[in-house]
């Protein structure tokens, strides 16, 4: 993985260089962005900087060794520790039991998030953590010199998700680490970890994707044609796991159809079509879940921006442009912001195992309430 693979985030990348050049490297980096910002590949982009026997100017040369290695996921001082579910049936009890899966899953697409992870462990079902085993097994992978590099670096991906028991033994190893040793803890919920942690690390927080870098990799790297690039841009807003995403829909009519369908049924109060789309919802995988809970955030923004009558804002596709305007009576700045928050905390719930079925009938019983909510004059 080098720099070069990596949309945006170019100041951030050039500091991360200059910091290796001068030989100033933080002992604990914290890589922070949103899903899909890129923070897990730049975090491996800047191990294989590191661990380059030629490196470039502003990149690794990826053709050595060492990087060939760490580009494979095969370097041996190069260490990953993500969440799991643990399962004594499977024999499964820290990362390194499942750490070909975790190879497989970041090799397919290293933007991934959790719920790609767990569908590529069939655990959809499940919340993964990084447990107690697990924090005991960094103090065991860290007790050996580095092989063939100057460090050992350590990948923490998530570490929001660990377990509070294992918080301390991650403690004690970032404030006492063994010598030639880097963490690169990479996170996309930062409030959610302890600032006993946070103190402890150099943040790193990535750059939103800029719109124009995204449409470049689309276009460049995955062979999109500029007209669909363009709308996936629109609606990816940043997010490259969500880009990829829409490339594999084609297009968004279906998505849209299918929130048309559930806006319909919420302004007719049609409680068993209600109960019918949350039996829907339930039984997509929790990839598609969030990809359709981001889109209808999408779709939400772009509807009070047609109400405000602001077109140079909107950022639609041909799909939406039938549906907005007609969906945009609905909603005005009295209903827009509590509908958002209910689709942000949905989102919430599909990584915390919720009952989707219920948390979508909830959703979609208060949505019956707000899209018949007149405008509020001033």
């Amino acid at each position: 993985m080098k720099f070069s693979d990596i949309p945006g985030s170019t100041s951030v990348k050039a500091k991360l260089i200059q910091a290796v050049k001068d030989q100033r490297i933080p002992h604990a980096q914290l890589f922070v962005s949103a899903e899909g910002g890129g923070n897990l590949p730049l975090a491996l982009a800047y191990a294989q900087y590191i661990f380059c026997k030629d490196p470039q100017p502003d990149d690794s040369c990826g053709i050595c060794e060492s990087c060939r290695k760490v580009s494979q996921l095969a370097h041996p001082d190069l260490k990953f520790v993500f969440p799991i579910t643990a399962n004594k049936a499977d024999k499964i009890s820290t990362y390194k039991d499942q750490f070909p899966d975790f190879k497989a899953a970041f090799t397919d697409n290293p933007f991934l998030g959790v719920s790609d992870w767990l569908q590529a462990v069939g655990k959809e079902d499940k919340r993964p953590l990084i447990n107690v085993d697990s924090a005991a097994e960094i103090h065991r992978d860290l007790q050996y010199k580095p092989y063939e590099a100057p460090f050992n670096i350590m990948v923490i991906w998530l570490p929001e998700l660990f377990f509070h028991a294992a918080v301390p033994k991650l403690l004690k190893i970032l404030e006492e680490p063994p010598p030639q040793t880097l963490f690169l803890l990479v996170s996309n919920s930062p409030g959610d970890i302890l600032n006993t942690i946070l103190s402890r690390t150099q943040l790193v927080k990535l750059d939103k994707i800029q719109d124009w870098e995204m449409l470049e990799a689309l276009t460049q790297k995955h062979g999109v044609d500029i007209q669909r690039a363009q709308e996936i841009v629109n609606v990816a807003n940043g997010n490259y796991n969500l880009a990829q995403w829409l490339i594999n829909e084609e297009d968004n009519s279906e998505s849209v159809n299918l929130f048309r369908e559930w806006m319909l049924a919420a302004y007719q109060t049609n409680v068993p079509a209600l109960i019918q789309f949350s039996d829907t919802f339930n039984a997509m995988n929790r990839d598609r879940q969030k990809g359709f809970l981001a889109y209808c955030l999408h779709l939400i923004r772009e509807a009070l921006i047609s109400a405000q009558e602001m077109p140079e804002l909107n950022r639609m596709t041909s799909a939406e442009r039938s549906f907005i305007p007609k969906f945009s009576v609905f909603i005005h700045p009295g209903n827009a912001a509590e509908i958002r928050n209910m689709l942000e905390k949905a989102l919430y719930y599909i990584d915390r195992n919720a009952n989707m079925k219920v948390v979508l009938t909830n959703v979609s019983l208060r949505l019956m309430e707000l899209i018949r909510e007149p405008v509020k004059k001033a």
